[in-house]
């Protein structure tokens, strides 16, 4: 389901409805969630490896585990991402985005991760003042790559062109490149969710799509649960809900 084709609908009394503020307060999402203590009645339990039973006819099936994320949760990761981006970088030249990717097929992202982990080691090791959000995107299966939103600690100019950065990554199946990010481009380079050249259907289960430097320096932004009335106030200004899952909804104002 194309993401503008979702249909609007008001959170329910059985939701939890959190307000998350973003880009220097100037934007806000409105994200419903189920409440834990919902009653919700388990009809198959797990009685021995994947093996589940019915406990209404006692029947027995195979669980078959995912293999891939679901779409929707994909999206609404990637918006998280969004935000987190948007809270931390403004297009100044203490900013840029490096971008990681392979020559060849890559089938397991994860036997990648380690070198990927290295590259980020040795730059941060030249660059001790960089801290970064790191973005798993990828254009189709096998060809995926890594956004990396680095940006100086306390706001000095970042000294690190792209021959540095080719250095310290490329060899016969790797390449490199950077961006520049500026007040005017980075909303849409950061916007993920809705960028058609990604896919969103093809993410491994156990792989995770979004990391950032720990400690000081990356804003998560601001999260404020609010009660049903004015979440249902809230929702009225919202024309669409871009994700739902089972137990989370996201909405935007696409007015």
């Amino acid at each position: 389901m194309a993401i503008d084709e979702v249909p609007f609908r008001e959170p329910s009394p059985d939701e939890q409805t959190t307000i998350y503020k973003y880009d220097q307060g100037k934007r806000m999402d409105l994200v419903t969630k189920k409440y834990k203590n919902s009653k919700h009645i388990k009809i198959y339990k797990r009685v021995s490896g994947k093996q589940m039973v019915n406990e209404i006819t006692g029947e027995i099936k195979e669980y078959k585990s995912r293999i891939n994320k679901n779409y929707s949760q994909v999206i609404i990761k990637l918006k998280g991402t969004y935000r987190i981006l948007l809270n931390n970088f403004n297009g100044e030249d203490s900013e840029m985005i490096i971008i990681l990717w392979w020559q060849v097929e890559i089938i397991d992202i994860r036997e990648e991760n380690p070198s990927v982990k290295n590259f980020l080691e040795k730059l941060q090791r030249r660059f001790p003042q960089i801290i970064f959000v790191k973005v798993l995107l990828y254009r189709d299966k096998t060809r995926p790559e890594y956004h990396l939103w680095i940006k100086t600690r306390d706001g000095t100019k970042l000294e690190i062109d792209e021959a540095t950065i080719k250095a310290l990554w490329e060899d016969e199946t790797k390449r490199a490149k950077v961006e520049i990010i500026t007040e005017e481009n980075r909303y849409s380079k950061a916007d993920y969710f809705t960028n058609k050249q990604y896919n969103k259907n093809v993410y491994p289960t156990s792989i995770q799509i979004c990391t950032f430097s720990r400690g000081k320096g990356i804003n998560l932004g601001i999260a404020e649960t609010v009660d049903r009335d004015t979440a249902t106030k809230l929702a009225k200004g919202y024309t669409r809900t871009y994700a739902v899952c089972k137990s989370q909804t996201e909405y935007i104002n696409r007015s």
